[in-house]
């Protein structure tokens, strides 16, 4: 009498996540290694020897540094030309505020200063002009009873990094009602010539910014934006937000 065989069912599914249905039910297809596996012998013996196999293990290798390659064209180098002359700057103005004891509150009143004299980067403005499109981000942030809201653009030039974010301005409001936020970013935009490259507001699922996790129109500042700037404005979650949540629920699945 012929031996009955192993089918590849819904628990082996479940522990070995990297093999999917194939074109028998004995079989399973290892989606590292694009390969048949039989498992009509020894079942899940038969997908564990597979996954000892040199095969296997060098593709898994090879699959990690591929994707940190590709991972680190998207991280800015935090030593830059660029990046070094920044961090000069900010050190000189500390070193010189102690060096000549000068009071700390005074120092309040330079970024004002600087913005007024440097009202936006050169460098900036002439990326800009190979740019097509662009996304504004904002949250607030309260420092004492002041609510100050960074308005920051994302971009992408494979020439420089590859994802670029910039701070384009800095502003305290009294408020931050979707009306408010809105005439902010709106302002930013026009006095940067980013008009007509914006394509997307980034900000956390509150329902000052999106009507809540379900994006409803209303009284909020993405749809007020997508009557002002583009009605196919792209609507973008908080990338740490993104991050986190793609974390917890990669984990969950090795339980």
């Amino acid at each position: 009498m012929p031996k009955r065989k192993c089918i590849f069912n819904d628990r082996q599914k479940k522990l070995y996540k990297c093999f999917v249905d194939d074109r028998d039910v004995s079989e399973a297809n290892c989606i590292i290694c694009d390969c048949y596996v039989s498992v009509a012998n020894k079942g899940s013996y038969d997908l564990k020897a597979h996954l000892d196999t040199t095969k296997h293990k060098s593709r898994i290798a090879s699959s990690a540094v591929s994707s940190s390659v590709i991972l680190d064209n998207f991280v800015i180098n935090k030593n830059t030309h660029d990046i070094l002359k920044v961090s000069a700057v900010e050190g000189t103005l500390a070193f010189h505020t102690v060096v000549h004891h000068h009071s700390y509150r005074s120092m309040d009143c330079t970024p004002v200063i600087l913005r007024s004299i440097t009202t936006f980067s050169e460098i900036v403005i002439e990326c800009l002009k190979s740019i097509p499109f662009t996304s504004i981000a904002t949250d607030a942030s309260n420092h004492g009873n002041t609510k100050m809201f960074p308005i920051l653009i994302q971009y992408y030039d494979y020439l420089n990094g590859g994802i670029n974010v910039k701070l384009i301005d800095i502003k305290n409001t009294k408020n931050e009602t979707s009306d408010t936020v809105c005439e902010l970013l709106l302002e930013s935009r026009n006095k940067n010539n980013i008009k007509s490259k914006c394509i997307a507001f980034v900000g956390d699922n509150t329902n000052t910014n999106f009507g809540g996790i379900n994006r409803i129109s209303g009284q909020n500042i993405f749809t007020k934006l997508k009557s002002s700037v583009n009605k196919n404005l792209l609507g973008v979650g908080c990338p740490a937000h993104i991050l986190h949540n793609a974390i917890h629920h990669g984990v969950d699945q090795f339980d």
